[in-house]
């Protein structure tokens, strides 16, 4: 496939000529907690949930630089880009962590139910906090704003990371001031609007349609791999998922029989 980084810089330019603001997701936040919201402003929130390919993260970055826009960079452990989160924060962007502890540990302990989840929840919070202790040691960054990765485990298990979050005073503990799915995150948006896999391109409806239309505020979520084909490092990522699929699957499988066994002497 060939590279949309094309369109992203598209939508900015259709963005900035219908009199838009591409803002970061912390920075509107901070601005409709100040009581800054304009109504009569346009607003285009930008985030990049960085699953895969940093260098295409800087792309995205450098595109935004040329128009002067601020954008949400959210990045997982194994996806950092330590100088490049910087050069983001330094340019007014945000660079945060996109954090999946949920997930991580249900793979690890072979978690099969919500329950079980729940219980385990004081030990991933714990997780949770030394993970993005760490990233703000190593990064030199605050990461006021945080954003949930969803893995096949949550819709496994059908809940979804950003309930770590949901421990109040664990964000005040860290300084955390916005999870991206909070409910006052999403009060002023008009409309959202997510990348897709080829022939659709856009979910639910395009972004550009949006920004044609003048709605207020628009919300756009984007990440690499459905802007920038990198081969190996998809196929990689992609066989990774798999293999840690095929390992869920079977350790849920032995740990059932296992579970089942008879105690001796009973």
């Amino acid at each position: 496939m060939p590279s949309r980084m094309k369109d992203y810089r598209a939508l900015l330019e259709s963005a900035v000529a219908h009199s838009y603001e591409p803002i970061s997701v912390l920075n509107f936040h901070r601005l409709d907690q100040a009581g800054g919201i304009d109504p009569g402003r346009r607003y285009l929130i930008l985030r990049h949930d960085i699953d895969t390919d940093p260098d295409a993260a800087r792309e995205f970055w450098q595109i935004e630089c040329d128009f002067g826009a601020t954008a949400s960079h959210y990045f997982r452990l194994c996806t950092l880009s330590l100088d490049l989160m910087n050069q983001i924060e330094d340019s007014g962007g945000e660079a945060s962590y996109h954090y999946e502890e949920i997930a991580t540990v249900a793979k690890e302990e072979c978690l099969r139910t919500r329950a079980e989840v729940t219980a385990a929840m004081p030990r991933i919070r714990e997780r949770f906090a030394r993970n993005y202790q760490w990233l703000q040691k190593v990064s030199g960054l605050q990461m006021k704003s945080v954003a949930s990765h969803g893995d096949f485990v949550n819709r496994k298990l059908l809940i979804s990371n950003d309930e770590i979050l949901v421990d109040q005073d664990l964000r005040d503990d860290l300084g955390i001031e916005l999870e991206t799915y909070d409910d006052d995150a999403q009060v002023h948006i008009c409309s959202r609007h997510s990348d897709h896999m080829r022939p659709k391109l856009w979910h639910p409806s395009s972004p550009f349609e949006a920004i044609e239309q003048r709605h207020s505020v628009v919300y756009l979520l984007t990440h690499p791999r459905h802007f920038r084909c990198r081969i190996a490092q998809n196929l990689s990522c992609d066989m990774r998922r798999l293999y840690e699929g095929i390992c869920f699957k079977h350790a849920m499988r032995s740990r059932h029989r296992v579970m089942r066994q008879p105690i001796v002497g009973e």
